[in-house]
C-alpha cells in the first residue's frame, strides 16, 4: 500500500505489468503474461464462466428455468469468515443493517427473488444492499400484497408459517397481529431505524383478521415507508418482547427464518442451525424446502490477511459481501488457487468521500470556484490506472450504473462543466482560486482516522501543487466517528458512503448526519420531495433524479475517489451460488439460505467433509 502511494506521489507512469487474469472453476492457472493497460472495467458484474464440475454419477435434474443441473442435496455445514462480531441482536436498538445475524433467524414481508439474479435469470445482481426494485421481490411473510390507493396498502399473510419451536413461543403459527405488534413497537423505541429516518410515522397499522395487515402511509412519504416496512423490517415475535422486555441478547433469538441462533462466542464464532420447520421453499428447484444446509458457522477473523488465508486453505467455504477481495488479492488467489471461482463486481462501499464545509461563509469552500479548483487539481485517471490497476470507476456517487442504471449519467454524458471537475487541470485550478482571492492557495485541515491516511496522502500531494496545504487530523477511529455524526468538524470531514440509496439524498439534506459538507439548499430539497412522491414510479422517479444529478455534480460539493472493483471467490464444492450477497434489501451475507454443498466434492479435494 505505502509502496504504490508513493508511486504514485512521484507520478511514475510506467506501464503497470498484470499477473495472467484468473481461470474461473478448476481450470488450471495461466502463466504470468504482460498486459495490454487495462481498460475500466465494465459496470456490470461479471461471473466467471461456470464450468461443469459433475463427477459421474450424480443425478441431474431440470431446475425452474428449464436448466439440466445437478441435483441439490440436504446437509453440510456452510462456514465463512467476517471481519467482527455481531453489533447487535435487535434492530429496535442496532441499526437495522448492521444486525447480521437477523437476516437468517427473522423476516420481513417480501424477501428477494434468488431465481432472478446471478445463479437464475441474471436480471438483478443481489450483490447491493439497497432496495432493488419491486420487480426482483417475493412473497415472504406475506405472500402478496396490494395497494388500494395512494396511501393505502394491504398485505395478504401467507399461511403455514411457524416460529422458531423455542420458549416462550414454542413453535406456534405465524400470523397478522405478530406485524401490528412488531410494527407499532419499533415505531415507539425511539432508537430503531424506522423511527429515526421516518419522524412522521405512519397513519395506522390494523389487523382485521388473522391474515391481513392494511398500512396507511403518509401520501408524500408512502414509497419509502413501503420498502422499508415491507422489505427491510423484521418481525419479531410479541411473547418474547412482553417477556424479555426486548431481543438484545442472543439466547433469546427467535423468528420465522430458515435458521436458528444456536452459538455465540464473542471474538471467536456465530453458529446456527437449521430450523426444520421453515415454510420456503427453493425458487429454482420449488419442490425442495429451503435451506439445504445443517447449518452456518461465522468465523469471526479481524485481520483481512488472516481471512484470505482462511479461504485459500479452504479453512472456510466462500469471501463475499462483508468481506470484499481486492484486486491484487485476487490475483493471488487465482494463481495459487486457480480452482476457487469468483465474480467481480463495483465495491459499493465509497473508500474516500472528501466533504468541506459550504455553510460557513470565512471558509474557502463556500466560493464554489475554490470546491471546483479543488477537484480539477486531482488527477483521476492517475489514480485509477495507478492505485486501482484501472479496475474501478471514476464516477460511482451518489449513484451508480451498476445498482441505479435509470438514474445514472455516464460521465461522458454529463455536461461540459460536470466533466471539467474530472479534467485534471492544475493551471486553471489556480487560476479559479486566484479568482477567488486566494492567489497562493491556502491552508486547510480535514478530520479522518487512520484508515485514511493513504489515500488523503494522494489528496495532499495534488492540492499542494495549486497552492492548497492539506493537514490531516488523524483521531482515534471513535472520536473521528463522533465528530463524523455531529458534524463538528471544523473545516473538512472525510467519510465512507454507499451509492446504494441515492434517492435518499443523505448527503444533501439538511438535517442528515451524512451531510458533511452541511449543505443547506432549497433546491436539494425539493428535488428529495419530488423523488420520493414519485417513489412508486421508478421512470418518474429516475428522470428528477438525473436532474439533481447534474445540479449537485456542478456545484462540487464533495471529492470521492475512482471507485475500485472487488472480488467474490468461493470453493466449486459451494453449489447453486454464482457470487450473490444481499437477496432482498439490505439483507447483509443471507445467501446461505438458497446455497448447497457437494460434500463428496469437498472430501475429494481437501479430504474432509
Amino acid at each position: 500500500m505505502e509502496k504504490r502511494v508513493l508511486l504514485l506521489l512521484a507520478m511514475c507512469l510506467m506501464a503497470v505489468v498484470l499477473l495472467a487474469s484468473c481461470a474461473p472453476a478448476a481450470a488450471p492457472a495461466p502463466a504470468p503474461a504482460p498486459a495490454p493497460a487495462p481498460a475500466p472495467a465494465p459496470a456490470k458484474p461479471e461471473v466467471a464462466p461456470p464450468k461443469a464440475e459433475v463427477a459421474p454419477g450424480k443425478e441431474m435434474v431440470r431446475d425452474s428455468l428449464g436448466r439440466l443441473v445437478e441435483k441439490p442435496r440436504y446437509g453440510g455445514v456452510f462456514v465463512m469468515p467476517r471481519g467482527s462480531d455481531p453489533v447487535g441482536f435487535d434492530e429496535a436498538f442496532t441499526r437495522a443493517a448492521d444486525t447480521y445475524t437477523l437476516h437468517l433467524t427473522n423476516e420481513e414481508l417480501l424477501m428477494g427473488n434468488y431465481a432472478r439474479g446471478q445463479a437464475g435469470t441474471k436480471e438483478h445482481n443481489w450483490i447491493y444492499a439497497g432496495f432493488p426494485g419491486i420487480e426482483n421481490l417475493s412473497g415472504a411473510l406475506a405472500e402478496r400484497w396490494e395497494m388500494v390507493d395512494p396511501e393505502t396498502f394491504v398485505f395478504h399473510i401467507r399461511k403455514g408459517v411457524y416460529w422458531h419451536n423455542k420458549p416462550p413461543v414454542n413453535g406456534r403459527e405465524f400470523n397478522a397481529h405478530d406485524v401490528v405488534h412488531s410494527v407499532k413497537r419499533v415505531f415507539g423505541v425511539k432508537t430503531s431505524y424506522l423511527a429515526t429516518n421516518h419522524p412522521y410515522g405512519i397513519k395506522s397499522i390494523e389487523a382485521p383478521d388473522k391474515w391481513t395487515v392494511i398500512m396507511k402511509f403518509p401520501v408524500e412519504y408512502a414509497g419509502r415507508l413501503f420498502e422499508d416496512l415491507a422489505g427491510m423490517n423484521k418481525i419479531f415475535p410479541p411473547e418474547a418482547i412482553e417477556k424479555y422486555g426486548h431481543m438484545r441478547d442472543w439466547r433469546v433469538s427467535c423468528g420465522t427464518g430458515p435458521f436458528m441462533l444456536a452459538d455465540y462466542v464473542p471474538g471467536s464464532t456465530v453458529t446456527f442451525v437449521r430450523n426444520p420447520n421453515y415454510w420456503g421453499r427453493d425458487p429454482l428447484h420449488p419442490e425442495n424446502r429451503l435451506p439445504y444446509l445443517d447449518g452456518i458457522k461465522w468465523l469471526i477473523i479481524p485481520d483481512a490477511s488472516t481471512r484470505l488465508a482462511a479461504l485459500r486453505t479452504a479453512k472456510v467455504d466462500a469471501m463475499s459481501g462483508t468481506n470484499p477481495i481486492a484486486y491484487e488479492d485476487w490475483q493471488s488467489l487465482c494463481k495459487t488457487n486457480p480452482q476457487l471461482k469468483w465474480m467481480e463486481y463495483l465495491d459499493s462501499g465509497i473508500k474516500l468521500l472528501v466533504m468541506p464545509r459550504v455553510d460557513r461563509p470565512e471558509l474557502p469552500f463556500y466560493d464554489v470556484r475554490v470546491r471546483r479548483a479543488l477537484s480539477m487539481a486531482i488527477d483521476y485517471e492517475a489514480i485509477l490506472r495507478d492505485y486501482y490497476y484501472g479496475k474501478g470507476e471514476i464516477l460511482a456517487f451518489p449513484v451508480a450504473p451498476s445498482f441505479s442504471p435509470g438514474a445514472f449519467i455516464p460521465l461522458k454524458e454529463l455536461p461540459a462543466s460536470v466533466q471539467e471537475l474530472y479534467s485534471h487541470n492544475p493551471e486553471k485550478a489556480k487560476k479559479l482560486l486566484a479568482e477567488a482571492g486566494y492567489p497562493k492557495g491556502f491552508k486547510t485541515e480535514v478530520v479522518c482516522s487512520k484508515d485514511y491516511v493513504d489515500l488523503l496522502s494522494i489528496l495532499k500531494d495534488y492540492w499542494a501543487r495549486i497552492g492548497v496545504d492539506l493537514k490531516l487530523d488523524v483521531k482515534e477511529h471513535s472520536v473521528w466517528l463522533s465528530i463524523r455524526t455531529a458534524r463538528t468538524h471544523k473545516e473538512m470531514l472525510v467519510g465512507s458512503r454507499s451509492f446504494t440509496s441515492p434517492f435518499k439524498f443523505l448527503e444533501t439534506l439538511p438535517d442528515s448526519s451524512q451531510n458533511g459538507s452541511l449543505i443547506d439548499d432549497p433546491k436539494c430539497v425539493e428535488y428529495y420531495m419530488k423523488c420520493t412522491a414519485s417513489w412508486l414510479d421508478p421512470a418518474k422517479r429516475d428522470k428528477i433524479y438525473k436532474e439533481f444529478l447534474v445540479y449537485s455534480l456542478d456545484k462540487a460539493w464533495w471529492y470521492c475517489f475512482p471507485q475500485p472493483y472487488s472480488f467474490s471467490m468461493w470453493w466449486p464444492w459451494v453449489k447453486q451460488f454464482a457470487g450473490e450477497w444481499s437477496i432482498g434489501y439490505s439483507e447483509r451475507d443471507n445467501f446461505p439460505i438458497f446455497i448447497w454443498l457437494d460434500q463428496d466434492l469437498k472430501e475429494k479435494m481437501t479430504g474432509t467433509r
